[in-house]
């Protein structure tokens, strides 16, 4: 057996090994730090969906209690004064009512719609006269511009777009100012003064769980709802806010 002992190449093949280790080191810290990045973004819209479903569990539970809690008080305080505790009943039931039927709304698949012929002005009136208990909260008041408008179109979607809105307009209008509402027979206008829309929110206004105020709580489903319906209905939706005036514009067919 013949062995052959060379010791020249030996520093070179330490080198080697330590090049090579060191190569192999940074190219491990590489891929780890490569295949973090990659894993973040492809769980970015699963971060993102557990956030928003967050926030739309806490708003949820707020935009529930308050009205409930006012009924629970009412009911307590109903021998004082019958009628103001009734009255607050009444409303905090139908504000309960509307976020139930939101809820289910937004869950429909999209529906045929059911046109039928519609005075749209006299039922525009109808939906003003329930609103109009919402209105003490803040010591609001509407300022009406209506014409005879005959409209062929679904009740029950037309309804949920109107109620939207002008649910919208009171909930972000300041204390003691007037929602200005116009409807002729190429379109609905309401305009409310108060917290404006910033312009980059603007784009995003009607998509689903979007919210563009931190001092109202709410669903984020509203608009959407609008939207929906209105895309459905043929109808063109569109929204203005500059100067603390906030204008949404229902155009017709």
């Amino acid at each position: 057996e013949l062995i052959i002992l060379d010791t020249e190449y030996k520093p070179s093949m330490e080198r080697l090994f330590i090049k090579s280790s060191v190569i192999f080191i940074v190219m491990f810290l590489a891929f780890l730090v490569i295949g973090y990045f990659i894993i973040r973004l492809s769980l970015r819209p699963l971060f993102d969906k557990i956030k928003t479903l967050n926030a739309f569990i806490e708003d949820a539970t707020h935009e529930i209690n308050t009205p409930l809690s006012v009924i629970l008080m009412s009911v307590e305080m109903f021998d004082a004064n019958p009628k103001k505790y009734l009255s607050n009943i009444k409303t905090a039931s139908k504000t309960l009512s509307n976020l139930y039927n939101d809820l289910v709304s937004l869950s429909l698949k999209t529906e045929p719609n059911n046109l039928i012929t519609l005075n749209l002005k006299e039922f525009l009136t109808n939906r003003l006269d329930f609103f109009s208990m919402f209105l003490n909260r803040k010591n609001l008041k509407f300022e009406l511009n209506l014409s005879d408008v005959t409209l062929n179109t679904d009740v029950k979607k037309i309804e949920k777009i109107l109620d939207n809105l002008i649910s919208n307009a009171i909930k972000y209008s300041d204390e003691n100012q007037t929602i200005k509402i116009s409807l002729d027979k190429n379109s609905f206008e309401i305009e409310n003064f108060g917290e404006e829309i910033k312009s980059e929110n603007l784009k995003t206004i009607f998509d689903k769980f979007s919210r563009f105020s931190k001092n109202e709580a709410g669903f984020g489903i509203g608009l959407s709802i609008v939207k929906k319906y209105s895309d459905e209905l043929g109808y063109k939706i569109s929204c203005q806010s500059q100067n603390r005036l906030t204008k949404f514009r229902l155009k017709f067919n």
